[in-house]
């Protein structure tokens, strides 16, 4: 008699779980970082000229594909269609399709009838999955409508195509939405920017996806601090991590912190606790970073984490948030909160006005960019042991003022009406002011 248990999961419960939680967008995001991902293995360096991804989406039919060297068919047959990764994944380096699910999370969502075919430069295959029949069948494998191997075809001629059709009713309704559209593209500009200046180029319905430029104030008296990070885990292997913070444009809702892994844009003007705000490790009063507030929206921070081994970095399984228990993110961590106490120390001088450097000559100061060419130049200032920020002011410079004399409140009531009256005959609007007033006429009187 057997008593083993069987404990498999069922097609329909893993489907509904990776699907569940992610949104279109970032459904959409997890193909394109595929494509990335296929460049990368063509491509050594920076230069990413002449690749692309073109989507093409309509309320009854979702089309991507690229022309980023195809998938191998050994890939397509052991790697690229199972769910999760196995451990002899050969990912490329840098790569950001990190966790083996995005495909399959993506097109499962999308909608109930798929088709992909693919060219790679030995090897070429398609694949037809009716979704609703692949459920009903017990085989979690997929099956090649047709493959072929041992080709030598041309890489220009190589490349992915995804059809999706029989769409969910919840997806055509959204991808019929003009709001969803320019959200998608938003995302897009913001996840892809830093490859995108690299010549790499993605296109919706045949508009191409400008990039979201990532600027910090470089000027002749305001430089940005910068702070690298060697970091080596226990079996040797390195990521590079690079913080830069500074001031830009004020504008309250692009404040915060800006997280890169591999290139790709995983949080966007971060203002919690995850990044350092609002938070004090110590009893001292000195460790304290304040809330994000109106008088902070100067500031801004890039931290850019990059590994040949994805593994790595401390992004989670929808890119959109941070491992706050990886290794690598808080060595990290500490540093951000060093180089933001600095900032805001100097930003709440300024606001307080016991600080030199006036409003107007930050708003004066020149941008730079992140990810152009000309800041491999640049000469960017590291922190110093005293926390020099300013290249010629390295402190906020505090102006000697007069201690301010002992003083008091006073405080009374009076009827709404009164007051009024009061403030029209006195040509003042608050309340204080109406104090103000009457305190110095009557102390004028007793002083003549």
């Amino acid at each position: 008699m057997s008593f083993d248990i069987n404990a498999s999961p069922t097609k329909g419960f893993f489907v509904d779980m990776i699907t569940r939680d992610i949104p279109l967008d970032r459904a959409i995001l997890d193909l394109i970082d595929n494509s990335i991902d296929g460049a990368h293995r063509l491509i050594v360096g920076d230069n990413f000229e002449g690749l692309f991804v073109k989507i093409t989406l309509s309320k009854d039919l979702f089309i991507i594909e690229d022309n980023c060297g195809g998938i191998p068919i050994d890939i397509a047959m052991n790697q690229a269609f199972r769910f999760g990764k196995p451990k002899d994944y050969n990912a490329p380096d840098h790569s950001i399709g990190r966790f083996g699910i995005g495909m399959k999370r993506a097109i499962f969502k999308i909608g109930k009838e798929i088709k992909v075919n693919s060219v790679h430069e030995n090897s070429t295959f398609s694949l037809d999955l009716n979704v609703e029949n692949w459920l009903e069948n017990e085989e979690w494998d997929f099956n090649f409508t047709s493959k072929q191997k041992d080709m030598n075809n041309n890489i220009s001629d190589c490349y992915t195509k995804i059809v999706v059709e029989n769409l969910y009713n919840n997806i055509s309704e959204e991808l019929e939405e003009h709001y969803f559209l320019e959200e998608l593209k938003k995302q897009i500009s913001l996840a892809h920017s830093l490859i995108i200046q690299k010549g790499f180029e993605i296109l919706i319905n045949s508009e191409k996806v400008e990039r979201k430029k990532f600027t910090i104030k470089y000027g002749e008296n305001l430089k940005p601090l910068v702070v690298t990070i060697p970091f080596k885990t226990k079996d040797d292997e390195e990521v590079s991590i690079k913080i830069i913070a500074g001031l830009d444009n004020r504008d309250l809702n692009k404040g915060g912190w800006y997280i890169f892994c591999n290139n790709r844009l995983i949080l966007d003007a971060d203002k919690t606790e995850i990044t350092g705000w609002n938070t004090q490790l110590e009893e001292d009063r000195e460790d304290k970073v304040n809330k994000y507030h109106a008088d902070f929206a100067y500031f801004r921070g890039y931290v850019i984490f990059d590994s040949k081994d994805a593994g790595l970095l401390p992004w989670t399984t929808t890119k959109t948030g941070l491992n706050a228990d990886s290794e690598v993110y808080k060595a990290a961590y500490f540093e951000m909160r060093k180089v933001l106490k600095l900032i805001l120390i100097f930003l709440s001088a300024r606001n307080k006005q016991h600080t030199k450097f006036k409003k107007e000559e930050i708003d004066s100061s020149p941008l730079t960019s992140l990810i152009e060419e000309e800041t491999n130049v640049v000469e960017f200032y590291e922190i110093t042991e005293d926390g020099k920020f300013y290249v010629n002011a390295p402190e906020p410079k505090i102006v000697d003022k007069e201690p301010e004399p002992e003083g008091g409140t006073i405080t009374y009531w009076k009827p709404k009406e009164e007051l009024d009256l009061l403030k029209k005959y006195l040509k003042v609007s608050t309340n204080k002011d109406v104090g103000i007033a009457t305190f110095d006429y009557y102390f004028t009187l007793i002083s003549e």
